[in-house]
């Protein structure tokens, strides 16, 4: 029970990996305090938590909001006493080439993956400062630490989050506020399965890059993160760790060597 008692928010997670991150959280003790856009699927997603015997609750909110934002972080501190985590997970892409993209579709990227960190981190901090404590985890991309085609709005967002991770903790240390940042990499969600519905990336040829040749599953970003947020991390601040199968760390696509074979099963 790494979370026993502590109250986590996390915005963006009626689905997807929020969602995978709420489970993890409840399990290791978290009262957790779910945040959607999407009033049927943060229903949904507490219910089931509900079910299981954990202590949730949600709100909804779009985190681009000021207001949405500080009622959000109301909400935790009315049902629980308290807000310990916030974990900034809502966020969108838009693909699509450079001379193609809308400037509404660069501000919305703006907006979502890197203002709504902003305005929600801003209200948590208020009551962390207080609290003389806090852990907030923000959720980027390695899209945020690495160039890829048709993705510039998404990348500069996420790449953003990295910085101002970096920056928040520098700053808010002094109040025994610890900030940190998952960059994950390709991961099964119902944005990835979008995307290979309409063939903007296939899995078959991404795993074949990957040096440990599969596609992430939630429950890796998970637990990462319950580890990130944990007493275990309690001397790490400042860092964004890539959760990514390896992605970053091999320059070599397009060689051929010897080590590319893979052992028979």
């Amino acid at each position: 029970m790494e979370l026993k008692d502590r109250v986590a928010l996390i915005t963006g997670s009626g689905q997807g990996l929020g969602m995978a991150m709420a489970w993890g959280m409840a399990k290791e003790g978290a009262k957790i305090m779910i945040n959607d856009i999407n009033p049927e699927t943060a229903e949904s997603t507490t219910e089931e938590l509900k079910k299981a015997g954990y202590e949730t609750e949600f709100v909804i909110g779009d985190v681009r909001v000021k207001k949405d934002a500080e009622n959000m972080v109301k909400a935790a501190v009315d049902n629980f006493g308290r807000l310990d985590i916030l974990v900034n997970n809502a966020g969108l892409a838009k693909i699509g080439p450079i001379d193609e993209l809308s400037e509404e579709d660069w501000d919305v990227c703006m907006d979502v993956d890197t203002k709504g960190v902003f305005l929600c981190t801003q209200a948590a901090v208020k009551v962390m400062k207080k609290q003389n404590s806090g852990c907030i985890l923000n959720i980027s991309s390695i899209h945020g630490l690495q160039g890829m085609p048709d993705r510039g709005p998404y990348s500069v967002a996420k790449a953003g989050v990295v910085n101002l991770t970096c920056t928040l903790a520098a700053e808010l240390g002094r109040w025994n506020i610890r900030v940190n940042c998952i960059a994950p990499g390709f991961t099964w969600s119902k944005a990835f399965e979008y995307q290979v519905s309409i063939g903007t990336v296939k899995p078959e040829a991404l795993e074949s890059r990957l040096p440990l040749g599969r596609i992430g599953q939630p429950e890796d970003i998970a637990n990462t993160a319950v580890f990130l947020v944990s007493d275990k991390a309690k001397y790490i601040t400042g860092v964004t760790i890539p959760v990514d199968g390896g992605w970053l760390s091999d320059g070599g696509r397009g060689m051929t060597r010897p080590s590319d074979q893979r052992p028979e099963e």
